[in-house]
């Protein structure tokens, strides 16, 4: 492999579980310090979720109160309902097309287990519960 044939290094960060608890978002917790640490190293940070497109404005706003920088989102098509682990498998290999993904940090099992099939690094741990769609849901209210 030549130089020119090297790919950006990233990271894949799955936020599904988070999004389902109440709790107010805890800016400084260690999961968030180790992503925003892979971000010092050089990696470019790519959040996968199960939650559907409509809901990317409101994610984005969750992402920036815990302060959490990203290079991408990949959330599931308005409408989609294949299995979980089904679609973070497409979703980590659209990001494996043009990047090395040095590790994938995730919160469901099932997507630890599909991102370990591809043969990805992964760590299976939670970031901050808080759910941007009941927020979303409470203002509309």
């Amino acid at each position: 492999m030549g130089f020119m044939d090297l790919k950006p290094t990233a990271v894949l960060v799955t936020v599904d579980a988070a999004l389902l608890a109440p709790a107010p978002p805890e800016p400084d917790t260690p999961m968030l310090k180790l992503i925003r640490l892979e971000r010092t190293l050089g990696h470019k940070v790519f959040i996968l979720t199960s939650l559907p497109e409509r809901f990317r404005a409101v994610l984005y706003a969750w992402l920036r109160r815990l302060g959490l920088e990203s290079d991408g989102i990949l959330m599931r098509a308005d409408g989609e309902h294949c299995p979980d682990a089904q679609l973070k498998t497409a979703m980590a290999a659209a990001v494996m097309k043009r990047h090395h993904v040095v590790h994938a940090y995730n919160d469901r099992a099932d997507s630890h287990i599909a991102y370990t099939r591809l043969g990805l690094n992964a760590t299976r741990c939670a970031l901050p519960a808080h759910s941007p769609v009941q927020a979303h849901a409470q203002t509309e209210s």
